[in-house]
């Protein structure tokens, strides 16, 4: 197991030119509001305009699904959080390469934590709903307080860089708790 923090901004995005955010592999204006593919190669996402979302994956570039799924009838026990090796909640976990990472995001960016195939293996066999996900572009979301979700990954960035902002003291203060509120009411309103 191998353990490291990412120091991490709220979300990769490119200095928005004077027309607007560009398209990373058109250079097509796009507008503020947009779609995401992953670049498998760097592991890092970049902002796309309609067409390359829809046209260009490939070996390298990934689109970003807008899939959001709850799964009110899986609460995850005790020994699914030892098996994940997370000491709270929230987390996501993502797989690429056959490799599962658990993250943890908080203060300092998201502390990841490579977790061997077979922990994904048992995670499945308990909660069976969670072997759709779609691995580089989808990320499992959990939180120790009930609520297990699929989303794309860009919004697992997104809370990052939220409680990043907004984390004060110890726990994160109020700042970061209406933070992971408010991100999970979002959440929860587009499953």
């Amino acid at each position: 197991m191998t353990s490291k923090v990412r120091q991490s901004a709220p979300a990769a995005r490119p200095a928005p030119s004077p027309a607007g955010p560009r398209c990373a592999l058109c250079s097509a204006t796009i507008g503020a509001r947009h779609r995401h593919l992953v670049d498998v190669r760097e592991q890092s996402l970049v902002c796309g305009c309609p067409a390359c979302h829809e046209t260009r994956a490939d070996d390298r570039f990934q689109p970003v699904p807008e899939r959001y799924l709850e799964f009110p009838g899986e609460v995850l026990t005790e020994e699914t959080w030892d098996d994940l090796r997370i000491p709270a909640g929230p987390a996501f976990l993502s797989m690429a390469a056959d490799r599962l990472v658990a993250c943890c995001p908080g203060p300092r960016g998201t502390t990841e934590t490579a977790l061997p195939a077979t922990v994904w293996d048992r995670l499945v066999r308990r909660h069976p709903a969670f072997g759709t996900l779609r691995p580089g572009v989808e990320a499992l979301l959990l939180r120790r307080s009930g609520g297990s979700f699929l989303v794309p990954i860009d919004a697992c960035l997104e809370l990052a860089g939220a409680l990043r902002l907004s984390w004060r003291g110890y726990d994160g203060g109020a700042g970061a708790q209406h933070s992971l509120a408010m991100f999970f009411a979002r959440v929860h309103a587009r499953c």
